[in-house]
């Protein structure tokens, strides 16, 4: 049995939401030829609701690891995949991508809860960080201890 934190497909959007997302000016309508995919990046000031409209693909979603809260490195990997009239609810800051894993196109349709929603891709926080930072993080293999808040001081 999915525990109550664990992100499943509705085919419509959640209880209550559905006027603030359909009250938005225009959807979002996404397309992707064969093999393409839009980048992994995350919404900070709006939930989403994915609907295929065409094709098959996935929707990929980074979320935290319910069982395992306060904890490092415990985030979890969720792979959806989706066929027309399918949709999905992407909690605001949840980091996310789709790829079209079909023959043919694969159309959606993006609705948020902010009609000015931001968008935030992996490329442009990574780009964002100093060399020294970057290099060893996205290698894995950090070179520097990594402090919690409570360990952290202000040396220079």
């Amino acid at each position: 049995m999915a525990s109550q934190n664990q992100l499943t497909f509705v085919n419509k959007a959640p209880e209550g939401v559905n006027e603030a997302y359909q009250s938005n000016n225009m959807p979002v309508t996404p397309h992707f030829e064969k093999n393409q995919f839009l980048t992994p990046h995350w919404h900070p000031n709006a939930n989403e609701i994915t609907t295929c409209t065409k094709g098959s693909g996935q929707v990929v979603l980074i979320s935290p690891n319910p069982s395992s809260p306060h904890q490092q490195g415990t985030a979890i990997k969720n792979v959806y995949d989706m066929t027309v009239n399918q949709s999905v609810f992407i909690p605001k800051g949840y980091f996310h991508y789709f790829i079209n894993t079909g023959t043919e196109n694969f159309d959606l349709e993006l609705t948020f809860s902010n009609p000015n929603f931001d968008i935030l891709t992996l490329d442009n926080v990574v780009n964002l960080l100093p060399e020294y930072i970057r290099k060893p993080s996205l290698n894995g293999n950090p070179t520097i201890e990594i402090l919690t808040v409570e360990n952290k001081t202000e040396t220079v």
